[in-house]
């Protein structure tokens, strides 16, 4: 039988040297999708030309995308260490087709999104793009059409995010917070134009800040 176990490392050859990619028994070698970088905590025996990594940190995206499955939690290779990961969209769209969900971030762990379209991300809880319970350092790029089926269709936080700066556009949630729900929480800053969002059963049509601290709307 063909062996199809995913060895998570980066290559070592001339040609590649640096370059993340998964590599198979035979060597065959892919780019890394966005989901494997997000859940990338599972590792196996290494061939003697690569190099084992703990986390992979940094994933530049490189096209408009469109997703089958969701974007998943960002997981760590140690459970007792935290994961830090900065995305870089280079204004490029993720699409999530009004069938999958975004990024979950968990207590502890640290999320960075750089110029980072999301478009079309779907829940039946809470926070159809993004879902935070740990750190957000910075959100900059635009969100569209996104919805959940509780609080926050675009965003959802209970947690810490020092910045957002972009565009919210028809982002729908069936609670609370059309296109943001902040909870208990705080949110530093938020810069950009809200238009079209709605929140069809409560409040907050654009944000809904539940107990929560936003400290500047620009």
């Amino acid at each position: 039988a063909t062996d199809t176990t995913k060895y998570y490392a980066f290559t070592q050859d001339a040609s590649n040297k640096g370059q993340l990619n998964i590599l198979k028994t035979d060597d065959t070698e892919k780019p890394w999708t966005l989901q494997e970088v997000i859940s990338a905590q599972t590792y196996a025996t290494l061939p003697t030309s690569t190099t084992l990594i703990k986390d992979v940190n940094t994933y530049q995206i490189s096209k408009d995308t469109t997703f089958d499955s969701d974007l998943g939690t960002l997981t760590r290779y140690d459970a007792d260490t935290s994961r830090t990961l900065v995305i870089n969209g280079t204004n490029h769209i993720l699409n999530g087709q009004n069938n999958v969900s975004g990024i979950t971030v968990n207590s502890g762990d640290t999320l960075t999104l750089n110029n980072v379209n999301m478009e079309n991300f779907k829940t039946t809880t809470n926070g159809g793009a993004i879902n935070n319970s740990g750190a957000i350092t910075g959100i900059t790029g635009n969100f569209k059409s996104n919805s959940s089926n509780g609080d926050g269709s675009a965003i959802y936080n209970k947690s810490t995010i020092n910045s957002i700066a972009g565009d919210f556009t028809s982002n729908s949630a069936t609670s609370y917070g059309g296109a943001i729900y902040n909870t208990l929480s705080r949110i530093d800053n938020i810069e950009g134009d809200f238009s079209e969002n709605s929140a069809t059963e409560y409040d907050g049509g654009a944000i809904a800040n539940m107990f929560g601290t936003t400290a500047n709307f620009d």
